[in-house]
Order: C-alpha cells, then structure tokens, then sequence
C-alpha cells in the first residue's frame, strides 16, 4: 500500500496536529510502511524533501508562512494550490491506494477535488477547528463553509476524531455521519519524570503549554494565579507558546502585578519540549475548547498532575490524575491550584497516575487503529 497524506503543518510549522502527524509518521516509517507526506514549508519559493527513511518521505510546498504557529487564509490556500500541484507532479510516476487527510480543510478539501479528478479514496481527520462551532475565531466563517464541511465528510471512505467531544460535536453538523474516535497518542520514553526530591526549597512551578490565542484561556489562568499570590502562595508560573494573544497577555500580566512570578518563555524547539516538562511541578490548560490536546498528553508523559477545564479530549484524559475545572473559571483555576499547591502527597498520587495512563496510549496503539481503517477501506473497494 502506498499512502498520501496532506496536512498544511507539520513541524516547525503548527501545533497539535503537526505533533500528532510527526509521530505517526514515524511509526509508520519503523513498520515499512510506503508514506508521501505532502506539507508546507515557510519558505516563499524553495521546495524542500525530506526523508525520514526509505519508505517515507516528505514534501513540503512554499506558502511564504510569516507566524510558525498560525496561518491565514490566504496560506491556507496557497498550501492547497501547491499541495495539488505537488500531488500531480508526484502521480506522474507512482500510484497511492488512499489518501489520509489531517483535518477537513484545507487537506480534507484538496482530498477530496484528488477524489473527484482520479477517484482516490480519503479518510479525513477532524482535529478541532475544522468542526464547525469549536472555534469562536470562525463563527463568523462557520456559517458559510459549514456546507462544504459536510459534503467532505460524506464524500470520504472514512472520518474520524481525536475525541469523543470533538465527535459529538461533528455529529450536529452531519447527525447520521459514521465517526470513528482515534485518540492522539504519546511517545511516553521520549519524557522523564521528575526526580520525588527536585528543588525541595524552591518556589512549586505550575507549567502551561499552548498557543497564546483567546480559545487557550491563558487570560483565566493569569487571573487565577493573582488571586492566590494574593492568598500568599508561593510559586512560580512558566508559559510556553507564541501566538496573537501573546502582547494582551503581557499586559494583563503587568496589570495584575505578576511579572515577579510569571515567566513568558515564547516558543521552544520540539526536541526541547521533555526537558521543560521535566522542570514543573504541575500542569494547567485552561483552554475554552480542545480536541485532544498533545500538551495535556505530554505533560503526563511526565508524570505530572493536571488542572484542565472540562471541553473536548482533555476531560477523557482524566481518571484520577488531576481536576477537571469549568471554562472560564478563574475562581476554580485558583481553588484547584491551592489545593495541588498544599498537598504533595496528592501532586505525588496523581503524577504517578498520569505516567500510568500515558504509557497506554502509545503512538503504536494509534498507528495500529489507522492501519486497521485502511485496510478496511482497501478491502471494501468502494468509499463509503
């Protein structure tokens, strides 16, 4: 079988669904498997291959990407242009068996115009955004692209969503639309956990990783972390991500007399992300909306107990590793947080629990579900 896949990120380029991408790929690439991979590169002109071994390769098109973390309309669909003529330069001389689009637009689109032009099946993943009614930067935009939405899921072979949530979700746009969950998974080795006598006398870290964008809820956790300063805790707060939020969060910072305690870190490397784990004592994501967030499943990975808000992927995560708290709800952040903050036994139970669940949901696990779809799709004939 050889397998296309589109995605308009991949890393150094996007968040979650870049991560998730990264590692599937590479498990796919450890079992043999034939995998083009066809991406975006910053870059304004120069087209760039990589292979990450003999049978995966990838190819990253030019979108002149001026933000890692965030890309326009305009980028959007640059990508899918170059994407498209990409894909027929590449089928020139070889043939694929199915596509698998990471998220429905702009990759689920150009999968399924590849359908229309040469009958090539395609499963495409929802992830968050390209659900209509998760994202209020797009509710203006739902309401106009809701039908093409649905007229890519019902033309795929097979669809499916990182969560439940997210599924649940998908099913007001298209209600009798057959939704498969694959959960996104983790490569736990890749995470030490923190030493039980690391900085004992040193101020507790509380740890955020995100993108600084309104639906993260960064706003909540800075209030949050003013009310119990106020209560005269103390501790130290690391955010890590870039994002168009970013300078109202600095400033909401400086408003409520945080800097001595609250450190912007901005963005860090893939390769670097275990160590900045490994330095923090707990971890929050108080984001308004998630499908199954990487950060919360990497902040396990390193054993780490979570406060996170109860939305999309990240409440199926919790099962005795940590507090589920209301959207929007500095008071509950901060209540939470001083609990964690007094209680070292109970930071010590629930990171030991978050290990635990993390090393079940490997990437091997997740590789194994989409290899199992595609072979069903194969062995069918026919898209559904």
């Amino acid at each position: 079988m050889r397998l296309l896949m589109l995605n308009n990120e991949y890393p150094p380029i996007g968040g979650g669904t870049a991560t998730a991408n990264y590692y599937l790929v590479r498990e796919f690439a450890r079992r043999g498997l034939t995998v083009d991979l066809v991406t975006s590169t910053p870059s304004r002109s120069q087209h760039e291959v990589e292979y990450v071994n003999e049978t995966v390769t990838i190819y990253r098109v030019p979108i002149a990407n001026r933000n890692l973390h965030y890309q326009t309309e305009r980028e959007l669909l640059t990508y899918m242009v170059r994407a498209l003529l990409k894909v027929r330069e590449l089928m020139r001389d070889r043939h694929y068996d199915l596509c698998h689009a990471w998220s429905t637009v702009p990759a689920g689109l150009a999968a399924g115009l590849l359908q229309h032009a040469h009958g090539l099946p395609y499963v495409v993943c929802m992830r968050g955004s390209d659900v209509p009614g998760y994202d209020v930067r797009y509710r203006w935009l739902y309401p106009f692209i809701t039908p093409i939405i649905r007229a890519i899921w019902t033309s795929a072979a097979a669809a499916t969503a990182n969560s439940w949530e997210l599924r649940q979700l998908a099913l007001r746009t298209a209600p009798r639309l057959p939704i498969e969950v694959i959960p996104n998974g983790i490569d736990a080795a890749s995470f030490q956990t923190r030493p039980a006598d690391a900085g004992d006398n040193d101020p507790l870290l509380i740890l955020c990783v995100a993108r600084l964008v309104e639906r993260k809820g960064i706003g909540d956790l800075l209030e949050a972390v003013a009310q119990i300063k106020a209560a005269g805790q103390r501790f130290r707060v690391r955010l890590v991500g870039t994002g168009s939020h970013a300078e109202p969060l600095h400033q909401r910072c400086v408003e409520l007399g945080l800097e001595d305690v609250v450190e912007f870190v901005g963005y860090i490397q893939h390769f670097d992300i275990p160590r900045i784990y490994t330095q923090a004592d707990l971890f929050v994501l108080p984001s308004l909306n998630e499908g199954m967030p990487n950060a919360v499943l990497e902040a396990m990975a390193a054993g780490l107990p979570i406060i996170t808000t109860y939305t999309g992927g990240t409440s199926e995560l919790i099962r005795g590793n940590g507090i589920i708290v209301p959207t929007r709800a500095p008071g509950a952040i901060a209540q939470a947080l001083t609990e964690l903050l007094d209680d070292a036994a109970l930071r010590t139970s629930m990171g030991l629990r978050s290990r635990q669940i993390a090393e079940s949901l490997g990437w091997e696990f997740v590789a194994d579900r989409y290899q199992a779809l595609y072979q069903r799709i194969l062995a069918s004939g026919e898209a559904r």
